[in-house]
């Protein structure tokens, strides 16, 4: 199997019933220093490093499908909430981003 295939987290995002943006990834196990979090523009920038902790160092791998790299996705965030007030929260390889609509 090809190696050049690139690891992008999965997400889900939603709008809560108070009316709040959320969004969920999926990270899998990694530490929090190897999680950075950026507003850029309209967006939030998830990216970060899962390193390897079955590293195949003394032998060859048969099959090698699971990636273990650096990684980053952006997630649009839609006219009407106020990403200056963005929470997340890192817990079991699970993000969670609040983003609260913008009141008044």
């Amino acid at each position: 199997m090809s190696n050049s295939v690139e690891w992008i987290p999965r997400v889900d995002v939603y709008v809560s019933l108070v009316g709040d943006l959320n969004i969920v990834a999926e990270l899998g196990p990694l530490h929090r220093e190897d999680l950075d979090l950026e507003v850029n523009g309209n967006g939030i920038l998830i990216k970060g490093r899962r390193p390897n902790p079955d590293r195949a160092v003394n032998g060859r791998y048969l099959v090698n499908e699971l990636r273990w790299e650096s990684f980053e996705r952006t997630v649009a965030v839609p006219a009407g909430f106020d990403l200056s007030m963005a929470t997340a929260n890192y817990q079991s390889g699970m993000l969670r981003i609040m983003v609260p609509a913008r009141r008044g």
